[in-house]
């Protein structure tokens, strides 16, 4: 299994728990939440070595949202189980002025503090958006993702929160906390 695949079977079977497994059997333990994190949930790229101008940017991008299902599996005869997540995130990128091959690329990440320092604790992800001829502004969703975590008991999940956010730089953070 590749590690995005593993990856995102692992966010997404939490996210899947906290969306639909629960709802629909309430005997089932209730779903993690999923957070977007505000000083993460924009990126702006701008060209290298270039002040931060508006004729610079290459691209935006904003995390818009988010949807899946979930569900819980009781491991047989044990205490504990597997909860699985299906993730998929929605972008919106806009094109800047810079931007030269008409895509606006970037790499976001689901983390689970709860597994740090375990691999599932995050999994980083690329995106590719494309721009149609004459339009500067697209919204769509990345491929999904699944998550498998392991729980210990049906009420652990309750305690795993998911966050989203771009993966980005120091120079990125700080632009964002000035200017979102």
């Amino acid at each position: 299994m590749t590690f995005r695949a593993l990856g995102a079977a692992t966010l997404l079977s939490a996210l899947g728990l906290a969306l639909a497994g629960c709802a629909q059997h309430p005997a089932l333990p209730p779903c993690p939440p999923v957070y977007m994190l505000a000083d993460a949930r924009h990126v702006t790229q701008f060209l290298p070595g270039k002040p931060h101008d508006l004729i610079d940017m290459v691209a935006a991008g904003e995390i818009v949202g988010w949807h899946g299902r979930c569900g819980y599996k009781p491991a047989d005869g044990k205490a504990g189980g597997t909860a699985s997540v299906d993730l998929e995130v929605t972008f919106e990128a806009k094109r800047g002025p810079a931007n030269t091959d008409g895509k606006a690329h970037f790499t976001y990440f689901v983390a689970i503090p709860a597994y740090y320092p375990k691999p599932q604790a995050k999994a980083m992800f690329n995106v590719t958006i494309p721009f149609p001829k004459g339009i500067d502004t697209v919204r769509q969703a990345d491929v999904p993702i699944i998550l498998t975590l392991p729980v210990k008991s049906e009420d652990a999940i309750r305690g795993v929160p998911i966050y989203l956010g771009f993966q980005i730089t120091p120079a990125q953070l700080r632009y964002n906390r000035e200017n979102n």
